[in-house]
């Protein structure tokens, strides 16, 4: 049986990949939807330009950040998982 603190890490390292794979689509999903609006409704005042490309970028920035923290986690669950299967196998 898992002790509490190996419980309470695997629960964080889910937690953080759901979080974060969330973050990651979410920030597809909108700068996507930035991205067209700006190619074609393309604003004609410079404030809507501005707010645009603002936009944007916090939205490439969301998914850059999300991606990388997911998949630092995702390769932490990944790594304990097959260490897990080989000392099974072993006994």
């Amino acid at each position: 049986m898992k002790n509490k603190t190996e419980i309470l890490r695997t629960f964080y390292l889910y937690g953080v990949c759901v979080v974060t794979l969330t973050m990651f689509v979410f920030g597809i999903i909108a700068f996507t939807s930035e991205m067209l609006n700006l190619l074609f409704l393309g604003g004609e005042e410079v404030a809507e330009w501005a707010y645009s490309i603002l936009s944007i970028v916090r939205n490439a920035s969301l998914i850059v950040v999300g991606g990388l923290i997911f998949l630092y986690h995702w390769k932490i669950i990944s790594r304990e998982r097959h260490t897990k299967k080989e000392v099974k196998s072993d006994e």
